[in-house]
């Protein structure tokens, strides 16, 4: 009779049986089934305390060489229709609802360019799942098979959707999958498995695959239990699983052998009971009536008692959820800054991927996409998840009336009219929550929580909110009128370190070279003037209220008054420099008589022929720094409001205005650009200025940090309140580069 020997794993067993079976006539479903059930029953029998061990690393026999040239197929036991704990989660999937298609992708670490091959065959025999299909010739799929020759202890994982949830209330019984199970926990009635994958770690602790081909010997055997919680216990790193269970069972807590060990981590932290299944239900074991030994934490020490070895155990569940906290937004982070998509941060936060690790593959999968000048090259397609982030913020952004668009995408229309608290709820589904039997405060409670911004889906929420801030923030400041830009040179600047500008002199003179003569070496003279740039921001805030609430329209206010409000810093720093007639580098003021850009009290006066001859005159006839006329030529007239109206009389009439004779030509219309700003009436209503073409010599100049010239809206690192944070920012600076292309006219006296 087919059993498992004595001290054989589950591992070895499963590729005797499976192979003793297939010979003896039975398809690769029974043979695994069957291999299943017998582990099963033997385990049971052997146990006498109505407990299953279930679990199953995922494993592959080797090829022999005789089978080399032949296809080689896999078998998984891809749900074995018990409970899976997570950290936050239980529920147990109804085996009999699992809709599949006829075929479907096997994958690697759910990640859907890693292709390992195609499931052709599905089987629900004993209230599990199993999955049969064959390997492609892809590189994951040899890898695989390689390291599964090598005995790496694989594990399948299900790609599955929840379509009907039920939630099970705690205490309550309801038999699933052939056990009965107890409260509280989820029960997904109808689900679609729509990809299985071959995982270093599943969600199911009792999945398993085989590779279909020859038998081994490979008779090694896998730990079950962690470092970090015989650590917890105070064991040893290596300590056998025989060992952890006799620690825990002296904390008075029953175990059943099948318990994942998130569940252990969440019955230990509150001191609770927790109990495995059997076929005809679930049973607990009584609590021992007298005092358990204390477990020695120390390794020597004297033991301290059990509610302290709770407590320890507590803390070390709360390091260990935060460190994963900051692991996944570490890798949030590096993704971001490379462009990398949700699927590389899924990805490598399933995969437990240190954060110096997440960062060097990064930058090698970034660096892999960057095309090479000139060459063409292949761009990974937008997932799921972006498109339905990129839907959602366009018809929010059109119900906000943010955009013009008299078409939306396909899809974007769903989102026109949908609520917050909508929109929340369907990304929390995603994330297969039992949004139905959730109110609106759960709903917006939960979407806010830390613990969603570790899934793809309910991050998404987050980041649309992004995006429609954004386009908010980008509309409002491409709106807002600006009037500087044709007075000023525009920069990068590369950090916020001091920017030295440099005014150079006129090109010397060209010599006439004689024949066979070597030709001189001129030199520049410069002027250098120093400014840096600065920081300006705002905190714009998504509360639990306005999700609740559905105030969209407070949320997007902010973002549009910091649109207007960064034009309106720029114009305020142009023109704050101007009319504060600040000192250079030479100690003299911007506008002074020894500039020559000042015209002089007794001849000041109003907007006229004779007025802007005198300064059209005294820019030509400025001075290089070697002494060469640079002739100069204004190019813009920038007056206070007050006198916009004479300003654009005197460029726009025929005939000079001041006169009296329609036949004098007015030499200086359409010669000159009118540029008129509310700004420089706070400091004089009669001064008025011209300014040169930047083109033509450095006036005043702006700098943005790596050249970016639109204000940026991040996520705020600080989620210590209830709601969502975004940080608007902009990094800038103004400064004076020469004299020698402005000048100044105060105006006539005050009367």
């Amino acid at each position: 009779m087919l059993k498992p020997r004595k001290g054989e794993g589950k591992q070895a067993f499963f590729k005797r049986a499976v192979s003793q079976l297939k010979n003896a006539g039975k398809n690769d479903a029974d043979a695994v089934a069957e291999a299943s059930a017998i582990w099963n029953q033997h385990n049971l029998a052997d146990g006498g305390n109505g407990m299953m061990r279930l679990f199953a690393p995922v494993e592959f026999l080797s090829e022999s060489d005789e089978e080399q040239t032949q296809e080689r197929r896999f078998s998984i036991l891809a749900y074995s229709g018990d409970v899976v704990h997570l950290e936050w989660y239980s529920f147990i999937i109804n085996v009999k609802g699992i809709k599949h298609k006829a075929t479907f992708p096997c994958l690697r670490e759910h990640a859907r360019d890693r292709i390992v091959g195609t499931h052709d065959k599905v089987s629900k025999k004993n209230n599990q799942l199993f999955c049969f299909g064959k390997f492609h010739n892809t590189a994951d799929a040899a890898e695989v098979l390689e390291l599964a020759d090598d005995g790496f202890p694989w594990q399948a994982s299900m790609g599955i959707w929840a379509h009907k949830v039920r939630f099970l209330e705690k205490d309550a019984k309801n038999k699933v999958n052939g056990r009965e199970v107890i409260g509280p926990l989820y029960i997904w009635e109808e689900s679609e498995m729509k990809e299985n994958s071959i995982c270093s770690l599943g969600a199911d602790g009792e999945t398993a695959a085989i590779a279909m081909s020859c038998p081994t010997n490979n008779t090694e055997f896998f730990m079950e239990y962690s470092k970090e919680l015989k650590l917890a216990l105070g064991l040893a790193a290596d300590a056998s699983d025989a060992e952890v269970e006799a620690a825990l069972a002296k904390l008075n807590l029953s175990l059943g052998e099948n318990a994942a060990e998130s569940a252990i981590w969440a019955a230990l932290a509150a001191g609770g009971h927790l109990a495995g299944p059997d076929d005809g239900g679930t049973e607990e074991t009584p609590q021992p009536t007298t005092p358990a030994p204390a477990v020695n934490l120390s390794g020597g020490a004297p033991a301290p008692e059990a509610a302290n070895v709770k407590t320890i155990v507590a803390q070390q569940l709360d390091q260990r959820l935060t460190a994963e906290r900051t692991r996944a937004a570490d890798i949030h982070q590096i993704a971001a800054k490379l462009s990398l998509g949700e699927d590389f941060v899924q990805e490598h936060i399933n995969k437990g991927t240190s954060k110096e690790d997440a960062l060097s593959l990064g930058v090698d999968l970034a660096s892999q996409r960057t095309p090479s000048f000139g060459v063409g090259g292949l761009t990974e397609g937008t997932s799921e998840s972006d498109k339905i982030r990129k839907l959602a913020a366009e018809g929010l952004c059109y119900r906000l009336g943010l955009t013009t668009k008299e078409k939306l995408s396909d899809g974007a229309n769903e989102f026109t009219g949908m609520s917050l608290l909508r929109l929340a709820a369907m990304q929390l589904s995603r994330s297969n929550m039992p949004v139905l039997q959730m109110s609106p405060d759960q709903i917006a409670r939960e979407i806010l929580k830390p613990a969603a911004r570790l899934h793809a889906s309910t991050a998404d929420f987050i980041h649309v909110f992004r995006d429609v801030a954004n386009v908010a923030l980008q509309k409002a400041y491409a709106e807002s009128p600006i009037t500087f830009e044709g007075l000023v040179s525009i920069v990068s600047a590369s950090d916020f370190k001091e920017m030295h500008g440099v005014a150079l002199s006129e090109a010397p003179d060209m010599d006439l070279i004689a024949e066979n003569a070597d030709y001189p070496v001129k030199t520049l003279s410069d002027s250098g003037e120093s400014y840096h740039i600065g920081k300006y921001g705002e905190i714009l805030r998504l509360s639990y209220e306005m999700i609740v609430n559905d105030n969209l329209r407070a949320f997007t206010r902010i973002p549009l008054l910091f649109g207007a409000a960064a034009r309106r810093k720029q114009g305020d720093l142009v023109y704050g420099l101007i009319t504060s007639n600040p000192s250079m580098a030479d100690g003299k003021k911007l506008f002074c008589a020894d500039h020559g850009n000042l015209c002089p009290t007794a001849e000041a006066g109003k907007i006229s022929t004779a007025s802007l001859s005198a300064a059209r005159k005294a820019m030509r006839k400025q001075k290089g720094l070697k002494g060469a006329t640079l002739d100069i030529r204004p190019r813009s007239l920038l007056v206070p409001t007050t006198l916009e109206t004479d300003a654009e009389v005197m460029l726009r009439s025929m005939s000079a205005p001041e006169g009296n004779n329609a036949g004098v030509t007015n030499v200086f219309q359409n010669s000159l650009v009118p540029v008129s700003d509310p700004r420089l009436d706070d400091h004089s209503e009669g001064a008025w200025y011209t300014v040169a073409d930047p083109n033509q010599v450095d006036t005043i100049e702006i700098a943005y940090l790596d050249g970016n010239r639109q204000p940026e809206i991040f996520e705020d690192e600080d989620f210590n309140s209830d709601g969502i944070k975004y940080k608007i920012r902009q990094c800038m600076g103004v400064g004076l580069m020469d004299h020698r292309g402005m000048y100044m006219n105060p105006g006539p006296a005050p009367a």
